[in-house]
C-alpha cells in the first residue's frame, strides 16, 4: 500500500491530476500498488480515444408500453438508448478503483 503526499501545484501538468492527489489525501485512502506486470499492460492496452459505441442488432421489448404485445408470462423487457456526449464527465462521477487488481 502506498500513502499519497500531493507535491507542489507548480509540479502537476493538469488542475485535474492535482486535484486527485488532494483527494486521496483528503480521504487518507490508501492505494494498492500494481504488482504484476500483466495487468499494468492490461491498464495500459485499455485506453481508448475516438468515437465509441455499443449496439446489437436486435432487441424485443415486453412491458406494459408495448399495448397488445405485452406478454405478461415473460419478464418485463425495457429498452434504453443513451446519448452520452460527456463521457469523461460522466467517468468523473464514478468511483475509482483502488485495490483488488
Amino acid at each position: 500500500m502506498i500513502n499519497y503526499r500531493p507535491r507542489h501545484p507548480v509540479w502537476y501538468s493538469s488542475t485535474p491530476e492535482f486535484s486527485y492527489d488532494c483527494i486521496l489525501k483528503t480521504t487518507k485512502q490508501k492505494l494498492e500498488l500494481l504488482a504484476d506486470e500483466h495487468v499494468l499492460l492490461m491498464f495500459e492496452r485499455a485506453e481508448r480515444r475516438g468515437i465509441s459505441q455499443c449496439s446489437n442488432r436486435y432487441a424485443k421489448a415486453n412491458n406494459k408500453y408495448t399495448g397488445k404485445k405485452f406478454n405478461k408470462n415473460k419478464n418485463p423487457v425495457i429498452l434504453q438508448y443513451l446519448d452520452i456526449n460527456n463521457l469523461y464527465g460522466s467517468a468523473m462521477c464514478k468511483h475509482l478503483p483502488h485495490s483488488g487488481f
